[in-house]
């Protein structure tokens, strides 16, 4: 069954904060319930369709990142698991489910940290046109999507309208100050993410050979189904004639039984007209006896 695209979210009793591009926000007091819609934004500009369950899929994906990095630093979320949320929240819990957190309110760095390993996105923009991505000079040929010498720290503004734009490490420090240094060594760390999305990789790599064993699998005992199938239908075809000559026999023997029975029956009426013959034959010489002995006595007379 489809699921119904969420492109706005009204929840009585709630206090709505603000709506983002894709993100709805409620405050609730000491917290603040993100709602993750189904809205589709493009270039700064909300279409008006969506993607079912796209909400659920940006939360869990978040929810996934902030649960590994959660030992090199603190962060907002509180919960996800809508059972876990506020009472207040529970008269919602089927729209908020699986596209919701429950977080801390917290005051956010104006400045987006990347840690970035290959040139691609903005980067990749900035790159061709100057060669070098926030202020720092790259290897000249590179491709889109190549693979940097070396990751590198290249934040950007964190904008509340329009686009983030890059800007340099020093442009950073300037807007958030002594952070900026603990902000480029948590960048870094999170690099983890590269090992984890290649072990990520392998295991898909495995998923996929063992799903073409699978289908192999499938393959071979369906040409199998196949020839059992034909096989079976020969034999039926073959079965068929066999009953068809068992049938001619029949019908041929039935006729032959017919046959014997009308001969058998003939040659009983012939016996018995034979044996009526022999009678009559028998009578026509007793009869000749009695005249010649009649004729003898009247010659004897004479």
């Amino acid at each position: 069954m489809q699921s119904s695209v969420v492109l706005e979210t009204q929840l009585d009793g709630l206090t709505l904060s603000r709506r983002g591009k894709v993100r709805d926000v409620y405050d609730l007091g000491s917290h603040l319930l993100i709602v993750a819609t189904d809205r589709i934004s493009a270039f700064d500009y909300i279409l008006g369709s969506g993607i079912p369950d796209k909400g659920k899929v940006l939360t869990q994906l978040s929810a996934f990142w902030f649960d590994h990095v959660g030992d090199l630093i603190p962060h907002h979320v509180v919960a996800v698991d809508v059972d876990q949320f506020p009472a207040v929240c529970r008269p919602h819990r089927d729209v908020l489910r699986g596209r919701s957190m429950l977080v801390r309110k917290t005051e956010p760095l104006p400045v987006e940290c990347v840690a970035r390993g290959y040139i691609s996105g903005s980067g990749w923009k900035d790159y061709k046109t100057t060669g070098a991505v926030c202020g720092i000079t790259l290897p000249a040929g590179l491709r889109e999507s190549d693979r940097l010498p070396e990751a590198l720290f290249t934040p950007a503004t964190k904008a509340e309208s329009g686009h983030d734009e890059n800007i340099s490490e020093a442009q950073a420090g300037e807007i958030v100050g002594a952070f900026e240094e603990q902000m480029r060594r948590v960048a870094f760390q999170m690099s983890r993410g590269e090992t984890i999305v290649q072990d990520v990789g392998t295991l898909s790599e495995q998923a996929r050979q063992a799903l073409d064993l699978i289908v192999e699998a499938t393959e071979s005992a369906a040409t199998g189904a196949s020839r059992i199938a034909l096989t079976s239908r020969e034999q039926e075809l073959e079965f068929a004639k066999l009953s068809e000559r068992v049938r001619r026999i029949a019908s041929i023997s039935g006729r032959n039984r017919d046959g014997a029975e009308q001969v058998t029956t003939s040659a009983r009426e012939q016996a018995a007209a034979l044996r009526e013959l022999e009678g009559a034959t028998q009578e026509l010489r007793n009869v000749a006896t009695y005249l010649g002995e009649l004729t003898r006595r009247i010659t004897n007379a004479v």
